[in-house]
């Protein structure tokens, strides 16, 4: 899984590298038009010069950038921009938040590498019918567990269906059932929930496996899908981000990259992950042109996650001698993309002590 995670984090970092090269390059030579103008003149910059067909293995929702498997194995950066057009299999627009890993897509647009391409129009052809939003393949497992995702309704009998999970063995260590969380009775994608308690594993990696419910019993109406999982052990890795002035040339502020780190394993591990932040770029990440817009000694007052929202309070340091915008808007795009690498949190509030209203100002 890690040598997964860090080839996946490589590849990402050297697409996006590309992409935001080619983006200064298109803004500093496009003239000030009207946003539509703009649009058209920078779709038609885009050369529809390959094709390509793959499954979806990861979606990088801050990059834009998605990672896809081709029919010959070989792994593609697709780099997602404001023109990119994209239609489900309907023919319907659609955003990247609604392209899940498991999809088969076409793409066509400009090869800007061997294994990256700048999309012009991006189109589903087949969305897969369970997909699983937490936990992730990397998010170290613990019972209780909180299973979070979408399933077509012809997975679920009265709005649920089994899930069980087993350890590297396949030995069953806990089983429950996910509950629909909307209209089950559709053909379409329907969000499902279940928290499942489990038995201690003696493997470090297991499986999560899926059924449908099949009322008929019948063997040929049986489905299954099956996710690896890690368990829980005593260190984990982490992402903390930085700027880097050698990956972000036209340095867009927002724009920050991930450096991992090995970390003893803690219930508190957002709070772990952004301690790691506070430290800065060590020696070897300053030599690859990694740098942080966070002043030193800055201190954690408090970290609360409830209902997918993280509060971090912070000391006065945060915002003492910060001064222009470009360095508050990295500042907080370091703060909230090292939280939401965890599935756990989806809005991140920052505050120092205690306020939010007057902070980080420019």
């Amino acid at each position: 899984m890690r040598s997964r995670a860090f080839f996946f984090t490589t590849t990402t970092i050297a697409g996006i590298l590309i992409i935001m090269g080619l983006v200064y390059v298109w803004r500093m030579v496009t003239p000030p038009w009207s946003e539509q103008q703009r649009g058209d003149e920078l779709t038609a910059t885009i050369r529809m010069n390959k094709t390509i067909r793959g499954t979806v293995t990861d979606v990088m929702q801050n990059a834009q950038m998605i990672t896809v498997q081709n029919d010959d194995g070989k792994t593609i950066q697709l780099a997602i921009v404001p023109e990119t057009r994209i239609a489900n299999e309907k023919g319907e627009t659609i955003d990247t938040t609604q392209i899940y890993r498991g999809s088969i897509i076409e793409g066509k647009g400009e090869v800007v590498s061997t294994d990256a391409l700048i999309i012009g129009e991006l189109r589903i052809v087949m969305t897969p019918e369970i997909v699983i939003l937490a936990p992730t393949e990397i998010d170290p497992v613990v019972s209780p567990v909180k299973i979070e995702g979408l399933a077509r309704g012809l997975w679920y009998f009265e709005a649920v269906f089994p899930v069980t999970i087993t350890d590297a063995d396949r030995k069953p260590l806990g089983q429950h059932y996910v509950t629909a969380t909307k209209d089950w009775m559709s053909e379409s994608l329907v969000p499902f929930t279940t928290i499942l308690e489990f038995t201690e594993p003696t493997t470090a990696t297991g499986f999560l496996v899926f059924k449908n419910d099949n009322p008929s019993g019948l063997e040929e109406n049986q489905k299954t899908f099956e996710m690896p999982i890690v368990f829980s052990q005593k260190t984990r890795r982490v992402n903390v981000f930085f700027n880097n002035s050698n990956l972000d040339p036209a340095f867009l502020c927002d724009k920050v990259f991930p450096v991992t780190r090995e970390i003893p394993w803690t219930e508190g591990i957002g709070r772990a992950a952004i301690e790691e932040l506070l430290k800065g770029p060590n020696e070897q990440d300053k030599e690859s042109d990694y740098f942080t817009n966070i002043s030193p000694n800055v201190q954690i007052n408090s970290l609360i996650i409830e209902n997918g929202t993280a509060r971090i309070d912070f000391t006065e340091n945060l915002e003492r001698n910060v001064g222009g915008s470009c360095r508050v808007t990295a500042i907080r795009a370091q703060i909230i993309n090292t939280l939401k690498q965890f599935s756990t949190i989806r809005e991140v509030i920052v505050s120092i002590n205690g306020r939010t209203e007057d902070i980080l100002q420019p």
